[in-house]
């Protein structure tokens, strides 16, 4: 029992150790069923069954009840809200509930509540703090519509923290904008292709896009619901802030008083737009951006003194990131910690993937990639793949079918954004690995939608500028290497070895003498360094898009690294059991430095997935500091070299005593464990 802020007012959270009176249990049965046109009917035995669950919260004003409270809690963490009804609407006694509900249950991750549209309930949720993210068909019999209703709680998710973390400046777009980007294109807009501008890769890659859960209020306005589905859905996986306002309107009081009354009334869209504005102010957004004059023309009236928000257009956000406009850096952290697998592109909404996928750059019309999905997948339909995250959202989208020799790509899309650039050079050797598999000497792309991004990333790893489309050739072990690489004599440059073999990957050249280096690695890092689970380690466990092209490994020896294009062994030593002693892998080094943990951690967070308090452990003893490698193109062997074979070529190429950190051995030692694999074509 708790007092509320009227001292007569009460709050009981019913059970069967504080159970109601008979008056009491009268009074709830009977405003429950005076109320069912609004709250819905239900049998007086799911009263009893919360009072057993204990999930009845009711408010007293004395012995007369002003409202009571039904609700579940799911499996999945989250408050489930089945009833909330007050004797008197208008009361606050609603929203009392539903805080009093969330303050007994401090580790739920969210409140649902699913309503019907139709009764109008919309503001009494909004004041609450839920907003509407989803809708399905009810039970009426002359048909309504359920509405969901959800607000998040607890600590950031994985997805808030990404976003909200990743070091770039936050952008909160308006829902004008939204509508922009994802209306129907039927529907004529005038600021359609300045909004859109904001979708170039170039631009998402230096900005994180967040919206305000208000934006969800707007959207659910919509009057026509095929519009409504059609924006909701392709807006679902812009991270939403927090907002504030429902417990503490302070932020958006402020900035309502800073506006003359007049103002207000002739404009009578500003108070949502100050909703937006009090969100980003919140969670320290630094830019706003919308196409509503008055919200534009009134911002300095309305901003406080000193605020560090910008209310912009989305020109005027773009000229003010044109010094930084580049494309995405490669994070391997968007692919390792995410569990990302191919599906039938038949299994994701047509629409869905015409929204994540249809070509900005090219303005392409959505029906023209629907028919070319269409006819993809009438052809072959398992020529047509997604891949999908956990969530369901569409990364990347590719048709591929095959002839005698080349696996032939007629369209290949990756997801916009910040991960677009880690995406595009995951499917470049993704692509690459698949001919492999099949034994096919070329890959051939052609699609006149791809990205800038993804054209780069295809050059990159070795494709070349075919006519209209890029052609990547693959030398396999059984082909003289002298065949292709005419004139290529020892010794190479270290930079005409990378080429080389990305050119022609999975080419490895043998002869080349590059510094060659070995190091040790535990098993018990294997999961986090090549995201290889134990006790299978380097098992054939199904990678979405194989190992990540770069990564980052901490030491904290600052003695023998291996420097830029240097090659490594990776030597996994034994673990409690004594079972592994191996080389098991090799990648190729692009360098290091070293650094404070925090600094080095900050600088590479992207890269890999450890967290700052493994790269303090790596740390050396003596100075605090971490030696910080990089390296590329890691490639796990098929036969493992351990035990006889192992002590044989280590005494071949005078490579004794422990391996105990970085180590430099003889180049020929690679060439021979290449050789073992099957692999390698030496110069002549």
């Amino acid at each position: 029992m708790r007092a509320m802020s009227e001292a007569s007012d009460e709050v009981r959270h019913l059970s069967l150790a504080d159970m109601p009176t008979q008056d009491q249990w009268r009074q709830i049965l009977s405003l429950a069923k005076r109320h069912k046109g609004t709250v819905g009917w239900l049998p007086d035995s799911a009263f009893s069954d919360r009072l057993r669950k204990g999930t009845l919260t009711t408010v007293w004003r004395g012995s007369r009840l002003l409202g009571y409270c039904l609700y579940d809690l799911q499996r999945s963490g989250s408050i489930k809200l089945i009833h909330v009804c007050s004797a008197a609407r208008g009361s606050g006694v609603g929203k009392r509930l539903i805080d009093e509900v969330i303050a007994r249950h401090p580790s739920a991750t969210g409140v649902l509540a699913w309503c019907r549209r139709d009764w109008g309930l919309a503001p009494f949720w909004s004041r609450a703090g839920l907003t509407p993210r989803a809708e399905r068909p009810g039970r009426a019999k002359k048909g309504s519509t359920l509405s969901a209703w959800w607000r998040q709680l607890g600590a950031l998710d994985l997805f808030e923290e990404a976003a909200l973390g990743a070091g770039l400046p936050v952008v909160m777009v308006d829902t004008n904008v939204v509508s922009d980007w994802y209306g129907s294109p039927e529907v004529h807009r005038p600021t359609r292709v300045a909004s859109q501008a904001l979708l170039a890769d170039n631009v998402q890659a230096e900005i994180t896009i967040v919206l305000s859960p208000r934006a969800d209020i707007e959207l659910d306005q919509i009057a026509d619901k095929k519009e409504r589905d059609r924006q909701r859905a392709a807006a679902d996986h812009h991270v939403r802030v927090r907002s504030l306002t429902a417990d503490d309107a302070t932020t958006y009081n402020a900035l309502i008083s800073r506006v003359e009354p007049a103002q207000l009334q002739a404009d009578l869209s500003l108070r949502e737009d100050l909703h937006h504005v009090a969100d980003a102010l919140d969670n320290s957004v630094q830019y706003f951006v919308t196409n509503d004059e008055g919200c534009l023309t009134l911002a300095d009236q309305y901003l406080p003194n000193g605020s560090s928000l910008a209310v912009l257009r989305p020109h005027e956000l773009i000229r003010r990131l044109e010094e930084q406009l580049q494309y995405p850096p490669f994070q391997s952290r968007f692919i390792e910690s995410i569990d990302l697998q191919w599906v039938p592109a038949g299994s994701v909404s047509e629409q869905r993937l015409v929204d994540a996928f249809g070509s900005q750059e090219t303005r392409e019309r959505g029906r023209d990639l629907k028919g070319t999905l269409r006819t993809a997948m009438a052809v072959d339909p398992t020529s047509c793949r997604t891949l999908v995250d956990p969530s369901g959202e569409p990364w990347a989208l590719v048709i591929q079918t095959s002839d005698v020799d080349s696996l032939n790509v007629s369209l290949l899309r990756v997801l916009r954004g910040a991960r677009s650039a880690t995406i595009a050079a995951q499917m470049a050797r993704h692509l690459r690995e698949l001919a492999r598999v099949s034994r096919l000497a070329h890959v051939r792309v052609v699609d006149a939608g791809m990205t800038v991004v993804t054209n780069d990333a295809l050059r990159a790893d070795g494709y070349e500028r075919d006519g209209d489309g890029y052609t990547a050739t693959l030398i396999d072990d059984a082909r003289e290497v002298s065949d292709f690489l005419p004139g290529v004599v020892p010794p190479v440059s270290v930079s005409s070895v990378r080429g080389l073999e990305r050119r022609y990957w999975p080419l490895v050249l043998l002869g080349a003498e590059l510094p060659t280096y070995i190091t040790p690695i535990q098993p018990r890092f294997i999961d986090k360094l090549f995201g290889i689970q134990r006790p299978t380690l380097w098992s054939d466990r199904s990678r979405a898009l194989g190992l990540s092209r770069e990564h980052v490994y901490y030491s904290g020896s600052d003695r023998s690294l291996p420097e830029e294009g240097a090659r490594i062994l990776w030597y996994v030593t034994a673990d409690p059991t004594g079972t592994y002693r191996a080389v098991m892998a090799t990648s190729r080094s692009l360098g290091f430095e070293r650094l404070a943990p925090e600094e080095a951690f900050e600088k590479y967070s992207g890269i890999g997935v450890l967290r700052l308090r493994d790269v303090r452990r790596a740390a050396g003893k003596r100075d605090g500091k971490v030696s910080v490698i990089r390296f590329e193109d890691t490639e796990i062997f098929n036969n493992p070299i351990s035990g006889g074979p192992l002590r044989e070529l280590r005494e071949q190429h005078g490579v004794k005593g422990a391996i105990q950190s970085f180590r430099p051995i003889p180049p020929a030692m690679f060439d021979d464990v290449a050789r073992a694999q099957g692999r390698g074509g030496g110069l002549q």
